[in-house]
């Protein structure tokens, strides 16, 4: 018997001069096989409707699937779309509520806004915010292909032509 269940990508990007748009790491398929090779797409937009951002190495602090076998790297080449690709041995078992923990200079980010969209219906989003761990718990309502992504901001280094930083995380996965 194949166990379905949830496929989770994970992306932490270096602070970038991104607009207030969002950014999602997109799958070729939510439901590979067992040791199925498949493509891992970065996109820029709003409401999954979205750009393709080639990979850039220099930007990216990690770039990993989660299975119940645990983590593992997404190799890529640079400057190309897809960005990377996956294979999965064994997925991971789906849960609810989904439980994410949000670290930030590998320390627990609190407080930080986490929301969550369905491809299904993007105006409507669930969002909740990270505690004292970092840890956040969101009950999603619905099956279906959902992006749950977090914005930390901080303050542009001296010397650079901005304000803010942006340091974007976000993970894609259907929920069957």
């Amino acid at each position: 018997m194949i166990r379905r269940g949830v496929l989770a990508f994970f992306l932490a990007l270096a602070p970038a001069a991104l607009s207030a748009h969002d950014f999602w790491i997109e799958p070729s398929s939510f439901r590979p096989g067992v040791r199925e090779d498949f493509t891992v797409a970065l996109r820029v937009g709003e409401h999954f409707r979205g750009e393709p951002v080639p990979r850039d190495d220099r930007r990216i602090r990690r770039f990993f699937v989660v299975t119940n076998l645990g983590e593992a790297p997404v190799p890529g080449l640079p400057g190309t779309d897809p960005a990377g690709f996956a294979r999965v041995e064994s997925p991971a078992g789906a849960g609810s509520p989904m439980k994410f923990r949000l670290l930030y200079e590998d320390k627990p980010l609190a407080g930080a806004l986490v929301k969550a969209i369905c491809r299904d219906d993007p105006d409507k989003t669930v969002t909740a915010r990270s505690g004292k761990d970092g840890g956040v718990s969101i009950r999603l309502p619905r099956r279906g292909v959902w992006l749950v992504e977090a914005v930390h901001m901080v303050a542009a280094p001296k010397g650079v032509d901005a304000d803010w930083e942006s340091i974007w995380t976000s993970v894609t996965f259907e929920i069957p």
